[in-house]
């Protein structure tokens, strides 16, 4: 029954779930089976371990510190209300010390509501598109296109190519539409945003050319409209070239383009430019394209059709040399881009490029009336437009994420088949971490620094280091929308899409890619999409497509604060859903079990104290990952010094040792070789707040978690390590085998510099069925074989138990579900330019010792 509230105590509102009380009670009697209730001497000896138990149970309700049982004597002796309220939990319960206030975190910002950040986004590119570019994913985009224009011209291959566009294909504010906007500063560029009337976002739209193009009410009406758009297009383009003072080049379009250009609306010139184009594609339709097409009953897939397009008397092909013509034959370089290296690029390069941005608004299948099954889309229409350009110096881009890669991409001839051989490689190698404020460990370096706002929004795509600079303080609240999808409020309900993203922001999840394109799962499309998944490659034939969520902090850093806000999100449940309903690869599951219990209990040690720092101490890390009694058995344990000659057992505890030390991490990446399990990559990775998961066979250590033992300064001699290995096997029982802990050697390869410095490992047995978590006893006569000494603290956890781990007891069956459930990497780096290449080693930072994982944020390692 409920006690009366003490005079000198505050109660929060009730916030368990009917019956969440009864069973929490349950499980407090059940662990301290031996302590009598009736024995109230004995009860109140225990009575801290109690609190410690109780602060745990509810999850991360309650503030972590009271996890730390001598946190939890300090409360008691100071405050003998709480104390009596232990005493009378055998009769009582234990609810009201559930809702006092003085336990519970301040909960002022637990529910935040998100601003609309369309407006913000849309202001913040377009001044951002005022600053100086950064990155060489324009010059990558601009060999991309002539390498598939050569290929294009030649007299071999030409023929086997649909048509000569390429589809850059990226997930949100990776600079997709600010590449072609550099490019254009050099080069013949016609932009067209497609995006619809009604949405806001930045460039604008131009909504003339959206109108008219989605206004088909047919397939011929979609096909016809395309011709005369582009028709008109382009001899509006001649039009106002011509009207130029100097001779034309690539620099005065994109000004005019760009002249009076806000956040929500074109300037004056483009708007009345494609007012013009607009007017004149519907005269054209009606005079030229009408009776050039005038079988009303061939629909434009008809083989007749392809043969007037392929005519050298096609309509669109004459307005296109118009257009060549106004513009002379002069290069297509810029006077105001020195840099760039002259060439003749009438027969080896485009001479326009045709950008259309936003393109997803028109490749929305319509289905066919009845008795047929011939479905199209305006894109469909716009392309095969294009198609019969084939031998002009024209290109074409189409600006896309994943959910419309295949519809954009591959080519329905009149047969009704899909071929993939005929189109070209998309784009998407557009780089990561250009704003990157760099490190360079030959200068000072400090956590402090590091885990700042300003340095967090530096990493990753370009769309952070902007917004940062413009609205400072709502950063994060906009981080935590876009990982969303968009949105509204964090303490809403998620979908399983939403959370998949959160999770794979902390831990590396991969989806299998070994299906046709057509047949990759809409839920990966889906993550691409909403969710900020990065496309690393898409191979030759679309038959595969590589994703991932590389290490971004401010996003890894948005997905905690989703994680710990919003009361429907149970991190196991969700992994149970994504493992069992999404196409993505189980691989080592202990290690990922692993990995997000440390994450969990990462997030319940920062938010629980007193300061706003996003790192805690190693010791407040344990007492949040291990229930009562058993984290203060952990805090008191000794350690080992293994040497040469023998070893021997410290006298220090572990919390002593420890007790200045400094843990900062958001996320693990999964590395792709051995190599960067060495101290020099690990005090880099930490500045990104990554800890490591290590790649598959590689043996000993399955993940690292990097700290620093005192102070604020990282650097090699100041570089501790938490070792895990985890063993999914049933022949790993409780029962401690100490050789498999001394294989997490930190001194080979070198995790650690310094002997001097104590390192934590940890032996995982999950499928043990005795539950237990024990120090490991070393033998006096274990000598290190290479001579290199070490200092470790040692600890052997068996079963996947509510009563030691403190993040499974808020729900064991889905961690057991999860547990049950249980490729080559170089292959994704290959193929394009070195400089494709390149930046898409840099979208995955710190997974391999190749220079291009780092060389965007950090100084070179030499080893």
């Amino acid at each position: 029954m409920d006690v009366d509230k003490p005079a000198d105590l505050e109660f929060v509102a009730d916030d368990f779930e009917e019956g969440a009380h009864d069973k929490l009670d349950k499980n407090i009697h059940d662990r301290f089976p031996l302590v009598n209730p009736e024995n109230l001497a004995a009860w109140r000896q225990n009575a801290a371990f109690i609190l410690t138990a109780i602060a745990q149970e509810p999850g991360d309700r309650l503030l972590a510190k009271y996890r730390n049982s001598v946190e939890c004597e300090k409360l008691l002796e100071s405050n003998t209300t709480v104390m009596s309220m232990i005493l009378d939990g055998p009769k009582d319960g234990y609810k009201n010390i559930r809702l006092l206030k003085l336990l519970r975190p301040d909960t002022e910002v637990s529910k935040v509501q998100l601003k609309e950040y369309t407006k913000d986004e849309a202001i913040t590119s377009s001044k951002s598109w005022e600053r100086e570019y950064v990155g060489d994913a324009a010059d990558a985009l601009w060999e991309h296109i002539r390498e598939w224009y050569k290929k294009a011209q030649s007299p071999d291959a030409g023929q086997s190519f649909y048509a000569k566009y390429v589809a850059i294909v990226q997930s949100s504010g990776m600079g997709k539409s600010r590449a072609i906007d550099e490019m254009s500063k050099s080069r013949f560029v016609i932009p067209v945003i497609l995006r619809a009337s009604d949405s806001s976002g930045y460039p604008p739209s131009d909504k003339p050319a959206y109108e008219y193009l989605i206004g088909s009410n047919s397939q011929r009406d979609a096909f016809l409209r395309s011709c005369s758009f582009l028709h008109a297009l382009f001899l509006q383009t001649a039009t106002v070239v011509e009207g130029f003072k100097d001779a034309p080049d690539a620099g005065q379009l994109r000004e005019y383009m760009k002249k009076g250009m806000q956040y929500d609306f074109h300037g004056e010139c483009r708007r009345n430019f494609h007012e013009a184009v607009e007017t004149h594609a519907k005269e054209v339709y009606s005079a030229v394209y009408l009776p050039h097409f005038p079988d009303e009953q061939l629909l434009p897939s008809h083989d007749r059709i392809d043969e007037k397009l392929s005519s050298e008397n096609f309509p669109l092909c004459a307005a296109f040399r118009t257009l060549v013509k106004a513009l002379g034959q002069q290069s297509l370089e810029s006077p105001k881009s020195p840099k760039r290296q002259k060439k003749d690029t009438k027969v080896d390069d485009p001479f326009v490029v045709l950008a259309f941005d936003e393109v997803h608004t028109l490749t929305k299948l319509v289905e066919p009336p009845a008795g047929s099954d011939n479905q199209w889309s305006r894109f469909i229409e716009l392309r095969r437009a294009i198609r019969g350009l084939k031998k002009e110096s024209l290109f074409a881009l189409f600006l896309s994420t994943s959910g419309t890669l295949y519809s954009i991409s591959a080519t329905t001839s009149s047969d009704g088949m899909i071929h993939t051989e005929n189109f070209m490689l998309p784009f998407c190698e557009l780089g990561f971490d250009q704003f990157a404020l760099r490190i360079n460990f030959s200068r000072l370096v400090l956590l402090s620094r590091v885990t700042s706002v300003e340095h967090l929004t530096s990493y990753g795509r370009p769309l952070w280091r902007p917004h940062y600079l413009e609205w400072k303080d709502s950063v994060m609240d906009f981080a935590v929308n876009k990982l969303l999808g968009g949105m509204n409020y964090i303490d809403g309900e998620l979908t399983d899409g939403q959370k998949l993203a959160c999770l794979a922001q902390r831990v590396p999840i991969e989806f299998l890619s070994a299906h046709y394109i057509s047949h990759v799962s809409d839920k990966e499309k889906e993550q691409v999409n909403s969710h900020m998944r990065v496309i690393l490659k898409v191979d030759r034939g679309l038959q595969t497509m590589a994703t991932t969520s590389p290490s971004e902090p401010i996003l890894a850093e948005a997905a905690s604060t989703i994680m710990s806000r919003n009361p429907g999100f149970d991190p196991p449940v969700a992994l149970q859903k994504i493992l069992n309903g999404f196409a993505v690869h189980k691989g080592e599951l202990g290690e990922l079990i692993v990995a997000l219990l440390f994450v969990i209990a990462r997030d319940t040690a920062v938010r629980s104290a007193v300061k706003t720092e996003r790192w805690c101490s190693v010791t407040a890390l344990l007492q949040s990952l291990f229930c009562a009694p058993y984290s203060n058995f952990v805090d008191t344990s000794t350690g080992w010094h293994f040497t040469s000659k023998g070893t021997k057992i410290l006298q220090e505890s572990l919390a002593n040792t420890f007790k200045e030390s400094k843990v900062y991490f958001s996320h693990f990446v999964k590395v792709h070789e051995h190599k960067v399990v060495h101290v020099e990559f690990l005090m880099r990775l930490m500045v990104r707040g990554a800890a490591i998961l290590c790649g598959n066979n590689q043996a000993g250590t399955d993940g690292i978690i990097p700290f620093l033992l005192n102070g604020d300064k990282i650097e090699q001699g100041n570089i501790g390590v938490i070792l895990f290995q985890v063993k999914n096997d049933a022949s790993f029982t409780h029962n401690p085998k100490p050789e498999e802990v001394r294989k997490m050697n930190p001194r080979s390869p070198t995790i650690i510099m310094h002997p001097d410095i104590p390192v934590i490992r940890f032996f995982f047995a999950l499928s043990a069925s005795t539950p237990t978590l024990q120090s490991v006893i070393h033998a006096t006569s274990v000598k290190t074989l290479n001579g290199k000494g070490y200092k470790s603290y040692d600890f052997w956890v068996a079963g996947l138990s509510p009563e030691i781990l403190s993040p499974v007891m808020r729900n064991t069956g889905a961690w057991n579900a999860v547990l049950q459930a249980s490729s080559r990497w170089q292959q994704v780096y290959k193929g394009g330019s070195d400089l494709n290449i390149r930046l898409r080693k840099s979208m995955n930072p710190g997974v391999a010792a190749e220079n291009p994982f780092w060389v965007n944020w950090c100084d070179e390692v030499t080893l």
